[in-house]
């Protein structure tokens, strides 16, 4: 199976943001004083720059954070990673965990010839001029018509998982407007 950059859905999109009870915790409405300084920071779009395991330049991306828990990726090599692979944007929910940093986890669909899913585990840390920095663990998952990216040992929908691939991040804030 190929390799992808992460953070790039166009398929399955409505569905997924639809469902985001299927991430436990995650997306949650729970207003708690850590949550608020957390989302006060994270809301917004980020610009970030990601590395692979061995600090190389993988891709920019840009991660939006919604209010609501959502967050929602696109990547400049969603449509060309390692070998031509393509595939969607990705779609998923955080949680924050303190103050100033949040979990959260997204999924993307591979395009033929690689039909499978992506799975993104993600940390984020969150400083008070509202960079952000992270790490991103992917797993490629398989069969895309019946895998539960969510629970991939689930004996009633079974995934074959990939050999994780982890990339970390640095970004900033995209301005609301230029001075």
């Amino acid at each position: 199976m190929m390799m992808r950059w992460f953070l790039g859905g166009v398929l399955g999109g409505a569905v997924l943001l639809s469902s985001m009870a299927w991430a436990p915790g995650l997306a949650s409405k729970e207003r708690t004083g850590k949550s608020q300084a957390c989302r006060s920071l994270i809301v917004g779009t980020f610009l970030t720059t990601q590395l692979d395991s061995n600090g190389v330049f993988a891709t920019r991306s840009l991660f939006t954070f919604h209010d609501d828990g959502t967050l929602a990726a696109v990547l400049s090599r969603q449509t060309s990673g390692e070998a031509g692979t393509a595939f969607s944007s990705q779609l998923g929910s955080y949680s924050c965990s303190s103050r100033h940093s949040a979990v959260a986890i997204a999924v993307d669909f591979g395009f033929p010839p690689d039909q499978d899913i992506g799975r993104f585990d993600m940390t984020v840390a969150i400083d008070r001029n509202r960079n952000i920095s992270g790490t991103i663990v992917l797993t490629l998952l398989t069969p895309l018509d019946s895998c539960d990216p969510f629970h991939p040992d689930d004996p009633f929908n079974p995934c074959t998982e990939s050999q994780p691939f982890d990339f970390t991040f640095t970004g900033f804030p995209v301005p609301s407007k230029l001075n």
